[in-house]
């Protein structure tokens, strides 16, 4: 198995006027997520500049721990829900530690 930890990077901005219950719905993704198998970080951050901007940092033990958050129940719920509430497509992007 590899166990190449993964740092994810996912952006999301709110569309105009949903700023605070797109909060308010990504902050419930922290507590269940920090409590998955593999799950070295988890955190959620919104912008100082742009309250509309919305990203998180988290890095997980291994891909497969990655890929099993990805297909949690309560993400998957997180998401339908966050549709209607963002303005374009979220960024994820993966990173991995240069040492």
């Amino acid at each position: 198995m590899d166990t190449t930890p993964v740092t994810v990077i996912a952006r999301a901005r709110a569309r105009s006027g949903a700023e605070t219950e797109l909060r308010d719905l990504l902050l419930t993704l922290v507590e269940p997520t920090r409590l998955e198998p593999g799950c070295l970080q988890y955190e959620f951050y919104q912008s100082t500049d742009d309250p509309s901007a919305f990203a998180f940092i988290e890095t997980w033990r291994s891909s497969a721990d990655l890929e099993r958050h990805l297909a949690s129940p309560h993400l998957q719920g997180v998401l339908l829900q966050a549709m209607g509430l963002i303005s374009g497509a979220p960024e994820i992007t993966q990173w991995n530690a240069v040492r």
